[in-house]
């Protein structure tokens, strides 16, 4: 996802970025502590930025295992990215700030490392490359995985999958209907890939279970 950019420094953070999220997922991270005379401790910026993550990013939250956002879908409104765009400034900034104070453990530091690297690919993401308004092949990204790990995991009930299915499909709608009026440029070679991709989710979605189609139609 996002525009070309300097390939080493944007795959650098990327893959750490992913280091952090299966942390995230795996629980390894400590819970967020209480800020100590101003300024956030370690755990506790890292804690604030898993928080934000996970409700910004619901489905990959419940990609890495987090029930609890199966049935979120990502709210991309201008809003929440503006909001987003805000929490990885903090993140970055505090990262720097608790590196550059001094004495940290080891681990400590690569936590904040990889903190601060992510934050600025979110930023790049977000602020530079501006997926919603000139990558369709983003949104086609977007639709076309909505319901892939919940159809394919075993954690939930079939009320509460069945429950999931209708939300996140009012979410694949709502950021279609984003997608209309946001959209304003794209690269033609990757716009007809794109619409490839929504062709085939289309049919997928129609034929995956009566609810899909239930509430297609509505």
């Amino acid at each position: 996802m996002g525009a070309d950019r300097p390939a080493r420094g944007a795959g650098c953070a990327r893959r750490a970025g992913w280091a952090l999220a299966v942390a995230i997922a795996l629980g390894l991270v400590l819970p967020a502590l209480a800020a100590s005379a101003g300024r956030a401790e370690p755990q506790a910026l890292i804690g604030e930025y898993i928080a934000a993550w996970k409700a910004f990013y619901p489905d990959r939250a419940f990609a890495y295992g987090d029930a609890a956002s199966a049935a979120a879908f990502a709210d991309y409104s201008p809003p929440r990215v503006s909001q987003w765009l805000q929490a990885n400034e903090h993140a970055a900034r505090g990262a720097q700030a608790l590196l550059s104070a001094g004495d940290l453990p080891p681990a400590t530091r690569t936590d904040l490392r990889v903190l601060a690297m992510r934050s600025r690919d979110e930023l790049a993401t977000w602020a530079e490359d501006r997926p919603l308004r000139q990558q369709p092949q983003w949104y086609a990204e977007q639709v076309s995985q909505a319901l892939t790990y919940l159809l394919v995991r075993d954690q939930l009930s079939e009320r509460a999958r069945s429950t999931a299915l209708v939300a996140r499909l009012r979410g694949v709608v709502r950021l279609c209907e984003q997608g209309l009026e946001a959209l304003v440029d794209g690269n033609a070679l990757r716009t007809e890939r794109a619409l490839d991709v929504l062709a085939a989710a289309r049919e997928f979605f129609a034929g995956v279970d009566p609810v899909l189609n239930a509430v297609m139609e509505r």
